[in-house]
């Protein structure tokens, strides 16, 4: 079986990275413009230091508050980095 890692292993956070997406219990869910907007603010410009430092990753765990709408997160009102755990 293909790992989430894997199979996106070429959607990693970079600094150019404009638009995000969030795993979540066998779920992707796409972010809405503002909360784009908020992950780039946070994110983006420093996705050298959200790598994995041991394997170079640029995935990371995030609490995002908002709501869910099928594929999409909505109303979020905040995106929180989270100590790096074990996928």
């Amino acid at each position: 079986m293909t790992s989430v890692r894997e199979k996106y292993r070429d959607c990693q956070v970079k600094p150019t990275t404009t638009s995000f997406a969030v795993y979540s219990r066998g779920t992707i869910y796409l972010l809405d413009s503002a909360a784009n907007q908020m992950a780039r603010d946070q994110f983006a410009s420093s996705a050298a230091a959200s790598a994995d430092p041991s394997t170079g990753s640029g995935f990371m765990m995030v609490t995002v508050k908002g709501s869910a709408e099928a594929d999409r997160l909505t109303g979020v009102t905040s995106i929180q980095r989270q100590p790096r755990g074990n996928p």
